[in-house]
């Protein structure tokens, strides 16, 4: 009995090694008052960016799930996974509508820098908009 319970500890510790590393789509997202998720900014070698997402591409849904009413933590749910999985996400940009197909990189911690005023109409203040990195 002891030797097989050391076996299957030993089993579980080298499978806990085994596991893929935490991916992301590597994007700095902010989500607005009403619910829109935007990507404010996709860094160079990341999934967001490979896949040619644009810093005001607005995500719609997450792998068939609408973004609109989640929380921040049902967002990072659904964009993180093993790295060199897929996500489908459906964006628009302007008029058009995109349903692009990424494959999540190694999380990495990214530095945000303070968000730069919009011009147009849409244009939130800081107090109705929150920011977050995935």
């Amino acid at each position: 009995m002891k030797i097989r319970c050391a076996a299957v500890t030993l089993l579980a510790a080298s499978l806990v090694g085994c596991a893929a590393p935490r991916g992301t789509i590597g994007a700095l997202l902010a989500k607005d008052a009403s619910g829109r998720v935007t990507i404010r900014e996709a860094p160079k070698g990341l999934a967001a960016e490979q896949a040619g997402l644009l810093a005001g591409d607005e995500i719609l849904f997450i792998d068939g799930v609408a973004v609109a009413d989640l929380t921040d933590a049902q967002l990072r749910q659904l964009l993180s996974g093993d790295a060199g999985d897929p996500v489908k996400l459906t964006v628009t940009r302007g008029p058009r509508v995109l349903r692009l197909t990424l494959h999540r990189t190694p999380a990495q911690r990214l530095r945000v820098a303070p968000p730069q005023p919009s011009t147009g109409s849409a244009a939130q203040a800081p107090e109705n908009r929150r920011e977050f990195g995935d």
